[in-house]
């Protein structure tokens, strides 16, 4: 299965939307671009203000983990700006989510074999049933 932009954001909307609830919070705009890695801008409503993130990261699947790899970016929130990265290891507390360096290593059951970005695609190819 191959994914342009339009539908991996479409993907990650409704995949992330109700772990967003579960914090408060709602996206208001989500822009996704695929080049090497994803390129992620959102506005998302917390405590009825806008936070501002921008960022970037590499996506795979392995062992049952769904990987954002090199997590780079800010958050803008109020008159203050945040390293992306830190501030979601501080707030999020998920039981299924692992943060190692760089990378949020989050545990899902998925019929995926491999997951992979390539020419501007998000390529996945499933498992064998």
């Amino acid at each position: 299965m191959i994914l342009n932009s339009d539908e991996a954001k479409t993907c990650l909307w409704w995949g992330i939307n109700p772990f967003l609830k579960k914090y408060h919070m709602h996206i208001n705009e989500l822009y996704l671009k695929l080049h090497q890695f994803l390129i992620i801008e959102a506005n998302i409503e917390y405590a009825s203000n806008i936070m501002h993130i921008q960022g970037t990261c590499d996506i795979s699947y392995q062992e049952k983990y769904l990987i954002f790899k090199d997590i780079k970016g800010t958050v803008d929130y109020l008159f203050i700006s945040l390293n992306l990265l830190s501030l979601l290891q501080q707030y999020i507390h998920d039981e299924h989510m692992i943060f190692y360096d760089n990378n949020i290593y989050y545990q899902i059951d998925l019929p995926i074999k491999q997951l992979i970005i390539e020419d501007k695609h998000l390529n996945i190819k499933l498992d064998e049933m």
